[in-house]
């Protein structure tokens, strides 16, 4: 009786299997290519976040010696270098106090 339900199929159950096979390779190449380029997303904004940060702190310690930066210095965290750069604008902020810019650069 199986013989009979599958005479002239039997090519059938190859062509759904590749069909299967290639459906869920299609599926986990793009799961991996989702992962892979959110990872490089979070370590831009872990990057970023960090640079905020030590603006911030440059910004302070600027603040800290009377509003007279040094034109900028180094820092490394991880594996990556940060150097910041300050620009002093006297009288360019609120109601003429003076205006300390931070760039940082990665």
């Amino acid at each position: 009786m199986k013989t009979s339900l599958l005479k002239g199929k039997k090519g059938m159950v190859l062509i759904i299997v590749i069909a299967a096979v290639m459906l869920m390779s299609v599926v986990a190449v793009g799961v991996l290519s989702r992962n892979v380029s959110r990872a490089i997303v979070d370590e831009k904004g872990i990057q970023r976040l960090q640079a905020e940060v030590l603006a911030k702190g440059a910004f302070w310690r600027a603040y800290q010696n009377g509003g007279t930066p040094p034109s900028s210095f180094t820092e490394t965290i991880g594996t990556k270098t940060y150097t910041v750069n300050y620009t002093l604008n006297p009288g360019a902020g609120p109601s003429g106090t003076d205006q300390i810019m931070t760039q940082v650069t990665y």
